[in-house]
């Protein structure tokens, strides 16, 4: 059988990030320029792969250097670590799309693209590890655009939201295994087991992580799960042909929620860490809005001794002397993570 390799995913999953450098680099900017630089270059070098280094010198002679370069109309911090989550979601959703539509053509579609059996790992096996971690990174998102909100209202809104998607992906699950019973269609059950599916692995998913937020849990759960599962040997109950109870029939899901939620647990830490800065700046922010004075528009001594105290404790100034702090925090989170994966 023939599999993917690293590199070839990593061209293939990163060929989005250079089309969309090349289209910031036209001159104009339109539906069709839309169209042949957002949806062509993953479409054909999913289909074509053999053909990917044809598609890379193709955008390279389209990329204008001159103006790959900062300008003043440039995104702030906080604008562009939103935009980027914005932009990661779209490459996944339309990736996705393209391969579950394009690997129902055996003809067209690369079978190194296609989703494994028992080992190894292709391009479609990625899918739903990077929903997950598109998940885990909009969590703290949406948690850092509502900040703005009242406590009680924002308490309210997490509530109805989490609830909402809990739900509306339990009901996605069930009307796929419905519509499975009715029309008996062909699934193959090896992907995750008999009954279960996507929505529910991941409605299930977000149940035991409301259950047990602590996302420092992760790095630990993983490193247990994986000795344990090599120490018994559990590869070789999962991918042996026994059917006989519910268990066994949806042995995959079942064996896939404990790595999925370390992942999800993960993802949310690394989330954290992303968007530091801008809750810290926001937290300094409402801070220093609290310490202000109500008679500091009074021409009084008292009050111009506390606007110099308080302009040392400004965000300018706060944030120059812990800019050193985030970066060590940074630092030191980054490597833990990168001892975690390797």
């Amino acid at each position: 059988m023939e599999f993917s390799t690293e590199s070839e995913i990593l061209i293939v999953s990163g060929i989005s990030n250079f089309s969309l450098l090349v289209y910031n680099t036209l001159p104009y900017n339109n539906l069709i320029l839309d169209f042949l630089f957002w949806i062509c270059p993953q479409y054909f070098i999913i289909m074509y792969p053999d053909q990917k280094w044809n598609l890379i010198i193709f955008l390279f002679l389209v990329l204008d250097f001159n103006k790959i370069r900062p300008t003043s109309n440039s995104l702030s911090n906080k604008e562009l670590n939103t935009a980027i989550i914005r932009i990661l979601r779209s490459f996944i959703s339309c990736q996705v799309a393209i391969c579950i539509l394009g690997v129902d053509f055996t003809g067209m579609f690369p079978l190194r693209f296609g989703k494994t059996i028992d080992y190894g790992y292709k391009l479609m096996d990625v899918g739903i590890g990077s929903y997950l971690y598109n998940n885990g990174l909009m969590i703290n998102k949406d948690s850092y655009l509502k900040r703005s909100c009242p406590l009680k209202k924002r308490q309210l809104l997490n509530i109805v939201n989490n609830n909402r998607s809990i739900i509306l992906l339990f009901l996605l699950g069930f009307i796929r295994y419905i519509t499975i019973l009715i029309f008996n269609l062909d699934v193959e059950i090896t992907e995750y087991g008999k009954h279960s599916n996507f929505y529910f692995l991941l409605s299930i998913l977000q149940v035991l992580y409301k259950l047990f937020p602590y996302n420092k849990l992760g790095y630990l759960l993983i490193l247990i799960f994986h000795f344990v599962t090599r120490y018994y040997q559990i590869d070789k109950f999962i991918l042996n042909n026994n059917r006989t109870g519910f268990i066994y029939q949806n042995k995959e899901s079942f064996f896939a929620i404990i790595p999925y939620l370390c992942l999800l647990m993960i993802l949310q830490d690394v989330s954290r860490i992303l968007f530091y800065p801008f809750t810290e700046e926001l937290k300094i922010e409402t801070n220093f809005e609290q310490t202000v004075s109500p008679c500091k528009f009074i021409n009084c001594t008292d009050c111009k001794k506390q606007d110099s105290t308080i302009k040392t404790n400004s965000p300018s100034f706060v944030n120059r002397q812990t800019s050193t702090q985030n970066i060590k925090y940074k630092i030191i989170h980054l490597s833990k993570l990168s001892l975690i994966f390797l």
